[in-house]
């Protein structure tokens, strides 16, 4: 395994791979994101003969950011130490499934499997009255909606707590400091504190272009069934579309039923298949 320093290095290797007529990934990141990666020395590459594996440092675990196939068959990686989480995303269903007996056969295990929603441009005003309603009911009961621009670095780490207690540790990527600070300088999202002044719940989202993309909405276990959550939702999906969002996208796990339910006001489900495995590190064996 290999670490890849520079952004062209990892393109050698996509355009390689690309002159064998044979490709599959589902994880391609955003250039931005890859390049940030990469600086700050999270990619590595698995490359043999029939393909490639590109994997992110998330420190106790890779992200499969990327496989590749250029010849006959596909491999696991070998050698590594850590889990790695991968994902199966797409609309060819039957394809996926298909891929999903080859990861199963390489050792990898299903991990958990989400459901994608999306909501357009018509359904602004929606997100936006729902939003309205809902931090006005809960703001007569002392909640506080805070803009993410307000976020300091103190509240941010009792943000990230409930993250990490609510969200399942391999849907979480690790958040570097300038993603931290992008998400805060553009206002990409909301936390809300009670009456006490504690932090109740959060959420953020990203923009690629014209379309964003939900993540990190928890909710404080103690406050958990009250439909804060489906607030916070509604009042980043409002937001998105504010600033240009033409479509906006949430997963949400196939048993969180409330999530679901509650999101089911301003999206609707894309039938997108997505699924996502996890291969134990060697020495966890």
């Amino acid at each position: 395994m290999e670490k890849i320093n520079a952004y062209e290095e990892y393109m050698s290797v996509i355009r390689k791979v690309f002159s064998g007529k044979r490709f599959y990934t589902n994880n391609l990141m955003p250039a931005q994101e890859i390049k940030e990666k990469i600086e700050n020395g999270q990619v590595y590459c698995i490359e043999e003969e029939w393909g490639a594996w590109i994997l992110v440092d998330e420190e106790t675990y890779y992200t499969a950011a990327i496989y590749l196939i250029c010849g006959k068959g596909f491999r696991k990686p070998e050698g590594v130490k850590k889990p790695i989480i991968t994902e199966l995303v797409g609309t060819r269903t039957k394809y996926c499934e298909e891929l999903e007996n080859v990861f199963c056969e390489m050792g990898f295990q299903p991990h958990a499997r989400n459901l994608e929603m999306t909501s357009g441009v018509n359904d602004m005003e929606k997100a936006f009255r729902a939003a309205e309603s809902g931090k006005k009911f809960f703001s007569r009961h002392g909640f506080v909606f805070h803009k993410m621009s307000e976020l300091k670095e103190e509240t941010f780490i009792k943000v990230w707590k409930i993250w990490l207690d609510t969200i399942d540790n391999f849907a979480i990527r690790t958040f570097t400091p300038e993603e931290y600070q992008r998400m805060v300088r553009n206002d990409r999202g909301v936390f809300v504190t009670d009456s006490s002044g504690e932090v109740a719940g959060a959420g953020c989202y990203s923009k690629e272009g014209v379309i964003s993309y939900a993540h990190h909405i928890a909710v404080s276990k103690r406050y958990n069934g009250i439909g804060l959550g489906g607030v916070i939702m509604n009042e980043c999906a409002s937001k998105a579309f504010q600033s240009g969002t033409e479509k906006y996208v949430i997963w949400i796990a196939d048993d969180n039923e409330e999530s679901i339910s509650m999101q089911k006001s301003i999206s609707v489900f894309t039938g997108k298949y997505s699924k996502q495995f996890i291969l134990q590190g060697e020495e966890e064996k």
